[in-house]
Order: structure tokens, then sequence, then C-alpha cells
């Protein structure tokens, strides 16, 4: 099932949090997949999405994995953007429980 967290993004971030998502799908995206692996992970989605012209980031993964390796270069990097992108005020963040799963 689906596992993952929300977060509004700091106004002048949207580009810095885009740009880093698009780097994880191309250029780091065999080390990414690395990690997944590490992690017991099958999949992992990052994204944006507005609500009245408030813009949120989001991170799904497809089960509950196993924690990231922090030593790794592409997770401190991973995890220093979300720190730097993500609004700091706690109300602005929320996981996820996914109700119900279909598949064909």
């Amino acid at each position: 099932l689906v596992k993952g967290g929300i977060f509004k993004l700091k106004k002048d971030k949207l580009e810095t949090w885009k740009a880093w998502c698009i780097e994880l799908n191309t250029k780091r995206k065999d080390k990414a997949l690395e990690t997944l692996e590490e992690e017991g992970l099958n999949r992992e989605y990052g994204g944006i999405f507005s609500i009245k012209g408030e813009w949120y980031g989001y991170i799904f993964t497809d089960k509950e994995g196993k924690p990231s390796k922090q030593e790794k270069e592409i997770n401190q990097i991973h995890r220093k953007t979300i720190l730097e992108c993500r609004d700091d005020d706690k109300e602005n963040r929320s996981s996820i429980e996914t109700l119900y799963a279909l598949e064909v």
C-alpha cells in the first residue's frame, strides 16, 4: 500500500523542488534506484500539486521500507533538499493513509 507524505513548499522553492525531482529521475536515476532496492522498495514517486494557489510537494512509496542509509550522498542531498524546500510549519505537512488499492 502507498505510504508517504505531503508538504507545503516555501514560496521561493517550487523550482528547486521541481529541479531535484527531475534530477532524481534522470541524472541520478541509477543511484536512486539502488537506494530504493536497499530500502526494500519497488517504487517511489515525487512531485507537486497546487491548491488555491499554494504549491505542495509529495513523496509516495509503494510500501513501508527500511530506513535510508544517511551516509549515502544521494540520501543526504535528498533530505537536505526536502528540508530546504518544505515549509517549516508542521500544520502544512501530512502523511497519507491508503484506504483502498485496486489492481488488475
